[in-house]
């Protein structure tokens, strides 16, 4: 971009020039008057992580350098034919300065934007982390009064955002998603501790009870409104929703289930297979992965089971990366 500007530059200079000493005078001048006007944007230019559309910003460049050419060609035309006026035609000068103008102010609105947009995303990332390490602590307690650890939710939280990029959800569904899923099983503060901290497996009785985790969390979410807790809510009523609609409490099967539940039941499972429980051992890696495909199209949507499969390696790394 720094090239194409110097070309711009260069070109609008030697239209307004007549020698070569004008002509460094204009490009010096012309640069004075980017450094002023831009002095307060070079920092977030320069940065490589601003949303800046490079693409359309060269483009806009370019199509400057274009009309710059065909003025320039003009001017050279009627520089030649001067010697039949008593005048410069002043003329093309003013209309270069008018585009020129055009295309800077179509520039920096470009800028603007995007520095506009990061400032919301940078305030929106920091109330996401503020709100995930109030969840996670809630989780955390949540899991511990159920016998599992806050690990669990940490892994689940990572898994589901990894999923859901694969998916093609946008970086802030995926964000709100990761945070979200901490709150999965939140409905078990409401099952009796005598089921939650059993050991062994429940008879059907108790299962029937544990069952309705999903009910209370729905029951739970319910009164809070906003993105957030609607996707926090759908995972916790569906998350043991079964693709073939054989889960609970609804019996709801394929895209009935809300896309994001979908997400979380894999997570959560292969997470839960892949740990030490008061029940079981943990499984090897490799037998859960296995286990997650054999469900493909039974209990897993076909979808989510190829995106697992697609960044299984980065889901390994998270396992590892949060052990109990």
């Amino acid at each position: 971009m720094l090239c194409l500007e110097f070309s711009c530059a260069d070109s609008m200079s030697t239209i307004l020039s007549v020698d070569l000493p004008t002509k460094l005078l204009a490009f010096t001048v012309l640069q004075l008057i980017v450094y002023v006007d831009y002095k307060g944007c070079f920092s977030y230019i320069m940065a490589s992580d601003n949303s800046i559309n490079r693409k359309v910003i060269a483009g806009y460049m370019v199509a400057l350098k274009v009309v710059l050419s065909e003025i320039l060609s003009a001017s050279m035309i009627f520089t030649v034919r001067q010697s039949q006026f008593t005048f410069r035609m002043l003329w093309i000068d003013f209309i270069a300065l008018i585009v020129a103008a055009f295309f800077s102010a179509f520039f920096k609105m470009g800028i603007s934007s995007a520095r506009e947009s990061d400032i919301k995303l940078d305030y929106m990332n920091k109330f996401l982390h503020a709100q995930e390490n109030i969840i996670q602590t809630f989780a955390e307690i949540m899991e511990a009064k159920s016998g599992e650890t806050g690990k669990h939710v940490r892994r689940v939280a990572e898994y589901s955002q990894l999923l859901a990029k694969k998916l093609g959800q946008g970086t802030e569904n995926a964000a709100y998603i990761r945070v979200v899923s901490m709150m999965h099983d939140v409905g078990k503060l409401m099952i009796p501790l005598e089921i939650l901290e059993k050991q062994g497996s429940l008879d059907e009785n108790e299962f029937e009870v544990m069952k309705t985790h999903t009910t209370y969390g729905d029951q739970l979410l319910s009164h809070s409104n906003g993105t957030v807790m609607n996707i926090a809510r759908d995972i916790a009523y569906e998350h043991h929703e079964k693709w073939d609609g054989s889960g609970y409490p609804r019996g709801l099967h394929g895209d009935q289930i809300s896309l994001t539940a979908q997400i979380v039941a894999v997570a959560d499972v292969y997470d839960a297979l892949t740990s030490k429980r008061a029940y079981k051992d943990a499984w090897p890696p490799e037998t859960a992965k296995a286990e997650i495909l054999n469900q493909t199209g039974k209990h897993f949507s076909p979808a989510v089971v190829d995106a697992f499969c697609s960044c299984y390696n980065d889901i390994e790394n998270a396992r590892k990366a949060y052990p109990d």
